[in-house]
């Protein structure tokens, strides 16, 4: 499941040690231990299952351990594990529980574990240094970054990244990554000799605002997908640039985003895609505004057009539920988010979200809409979610999908 990953060599160069603090924060390497067990269950209903039908439930009971050790003042090592199971109890066919309807995640063994995270960290010249297989934030890596389903992480990454601030309030991260695991689902990012994807982002951060600028290069934009033993893509480089912005005094808030990929497959056209975003919070009330939109070209702007996971842009709608992060599908999105919280870790809260699609083909969208309720709550070392969600699909050739999910999460810290 991990194989070897080559030797990188990296040049760090700077001799002022800043933004301890701000490192902490999107980039920590400080020691620690948690424990986390969840049982998360999912029925979903479509046009050929019903709710509570095992063919179309995930159900599963996780246990995740992660920890960070100081060998010395230096160095030190970073591991997470995970185990699930379905107790025997025969409700579902799925043994873990994802994010998205329709999409469960794993290998289709009823008890089975991983090694979500194991990386070695360093600390040198004021900079900090990662190796091995480690999550991504979605902040300094808006392509390959890294979500939790049921307390497990779905996709972590090989590779090496190092973060550096040069101020307390401005900060570089950098990377490259091989190959994007989920599971026994291993993507390798590149060709042998020329493989992986290049990772520079620059943050400015102060109370109310932040700035992030990133960058992406792949050597070789091919991939390799194990499981179907051949390579998609194209020969040569595919790129790209983001820029993301929010500002919060607290009461109201507004950003942007702007994202631009490109490269050299022949006849591809560029992909470029906008949002605006505006919060308002009103006493124990939050709301807050979507508009998106993407001109349908042909480079995805998720993990580096590689296609694995979901990407950061806001376009994604209601968590990913529909949108088009991806490919060839121009479209216009709108969204609104309300949040009303009733204590620490204790809210409801509710999404709805629209689409229009300016697809052509057999297989493209032609307008979609979908919106969820649910309540979160936290009551010490316990904490848990209850959730329904709903989409509707339309394609261009008339047909219509409308596919719901019941999702209800209960779990403890220790």
């Amino acid at each position: 499941m991990y194989g070897r990953i080559p030797g990188v060599l990296l040049i760090v160069v700077g001799f002022v040690h800043a933004g301890d603090a701000l490192l902490d924060e999107y980039y920590p390497l400080e020691p620690f231990w948690a424990g986390k067990a969840t049982l998360s269950y999912k029925a979903e209903r479509n046009n050929k299952y019903d709710f509570f039908d095992p063919e179309n439930n995930g159900f599963s009971a996780t246990v995740t351990l992660a920890t960070r050790i100081r060998f010395s003042n230096s160095w030190g090592l970073g591991l997470e594990a995970a185990g699930w199971s379905d107790l025997g109890l025969e409700i579902a066919d799925s043994p873990r529980v994802s994010a998205s309807i329709t999409n469960n995640i794993g290998s289709g063994a009823m008890n089975a574990a991983e090694f979500s995270e194991s990386y070695l960290y360093c600390r040198r010249w004021g900079a900090r240094f990662r190796l091995g297989r480690q999550a991504l934030s979605k902040t300094l890596s808006p392509w390959l970054w890294s979500d939790r389903s049921a307390g497990v992480l779905d996709i972590v990454y090989d590779g090496v990244t190092a973060a550096y601030a040069d101020s307390d309030s401005s900060l570089w991260f950098g990377g490259w990554i091989a190959r994007a695991v989920n599971q026994d689902d291993v993507t390798r990012l590149g060709r042998e000799k020329r493989r992986g994807v290049f990772l520079l982002t620059r943050g400015w951060v102060d109370e109310k605002d932040e700035t992030f600028l990133s960058a992406y290069l792949v050597r070789h934009a091919e991939h390799l997908r194990p499981d179907k033993e051949e390579w998609r893509g194209h020969d040569g480089k595919d790129w790209s640039l983001w820029a993301s912005r929010w500002h919060d005094d607290g009461r109201s808030g507004y950003g942007a985003q702007l994202v631009y990929a490109d490269g050299q497959a022949t006849g591809a056209r560029p992909t470029l895609a906008a949002a605006l975003r505006w919060q308002i919070r009103r006493g124990a009330m939050r709301w807050r505004i979507t508009l998106a939109g993407i001109n349908g070209g042909d480079y995805s702007l998720k993990s580096a057009g590689m296609g694995v996971g979901s990407g950061a842009f806001w376009g994604s709608s209601v968590s990913g539920e529909f949108g088009s992060d991806s490919t060839s599908n121009a479209m216009g999105l709108a969204r609104v988010d309300w949040r009303f919280a009733l204590s620490d870790g204790n809210y409801w809260y509710a999404s709805m979200a629209a689409a229009d699609y300016a697809g052509e083909g057999p297989y493209r969208y032609d307008r979609a809409y979908g919106a969820r309720l649910g309540r979160r709550f936290r009551r010490g070392d316990l904490f848990g979610k209850v959730e329904y969600r709903f989409r509707h699909m339309e394609y261009s050739y008339g047909s219509a999908v409308l596919r719901q999910r019941l999702r209800v999460d209960l779990g403890m810290n220790f």
